[in-house]
């Protein structure tokens, strides 16, 4: 069959060698698996990272070693653990970090509307394996927010989409999504926003705008993005950087957005 995954070396793409080495991974090296999503990774890990979605409903997280030779395919090692919920279909850029797996995404709360969910999973390398926990006592930590923010009319409904996380050297992160009126008041068109959720806090700070939407493009904003991300920045491991849409009646489509935050 086709690779289910490609694995590079990645000092030879940064020196644009016209064939880099690499391996690959079949469906058969992720059992009960449908599809896998590659972790990036900030700071020093045992391990490289995929995030899985499994036949069984469970989302699964898989690692393999840097390799010393690309001749042939490094171990692949699987969590210790599974999340027991379906994560890896809407999971589009997990980040590790200091032992941790942060995942961001869509969860439906009703038919047609929702919300974010933060996860922080502890992962990390334990006596050659690769452990993960649920345990909150190891930090494992499962938040959801959404639904309405700051400046809403009270009633209003709001559909929060396309989220992306970034993580920095004081594990403070940055969630960027979109919103869109489910049901409100006034029109909320498809905008940009932002929230922090501190290394020692429990929940987010409200909301901050990008930029908002003036016009219903018609087409969703979940079927019609893909490129929405977020990053540390390199030159002081603080600064989060995140890129996102809002509708624009003058390109009568989704216009892109970057920001950037220093906690």
């Amino acid at each position: 069959g086709k690779p289910f995954a490609y694995v590079f070396d990645k000092f030879d793409l940064i020196n644009n060698n016209p064939n880099p080495r690499n391996f690959e991974y079949y469906a058969a090296d992720f059992p009960g698996t449908a599809k896998v999503v590659p972790v990036t990774i900030n700071g020093g890990s045992a391990f490289n990272y995929f995030v899985g979605y499994g036949a069984n409903k469970a989302t699964h997280v898989f690692g393999f070693k840097t390799p010393n030779s690309f001749a042939t395919n490094a171990k692949l090692y699987e969590s210790s653990e599974t999340f027991g919920d379906p994560l890896g279909f809407q999971i589009d850029n997990p980040k590790w970090r200091a032992g941790f797996l942060y995942f961001c995404f869509n969860e439906q709360y009703v038919q047609g509307r929702y919300h974010v969910r933060f996860v922080r999973l502890p992962c990390k390398d334990v006596g050659g394996n690769l452990w993960t926990s649920l345990s909150a006592s190891d930090g494992f930590f499962d938040h959801y927010f959404g639904l309405s923010g700051p400046g809403d009319a009270p009633g209003d409904q709001v559909s929060y989409l396309k989220p992306a996380i970034a993580v920095n050297k004081n594990l403070d992160c940055a969630i960027v999504y979109g919103r869109v009126g489910f049901k409100t008041a006034q029109p909320l068109y498809p905008e940009a926003r932002f929230s922090l959720l501190y290394h020692n806090k429990s929940s987010q700070n409200p909301s901050t705008l990008i930029h908002k939407g003036n016009f219903n493009p018609g087409t969703p904003m979940e079927k019609r993005l893909d490129l929405v991300n977020a990053v540390v920045d390199p030159t002081d491991d603080q600064t989060l950087w995140f890129v996102h849409a809002f509708a624009d009646q003058s390109l009568n489509d989704y216009r892109m957005v970057i920001g950037h935050v220093k906690p």
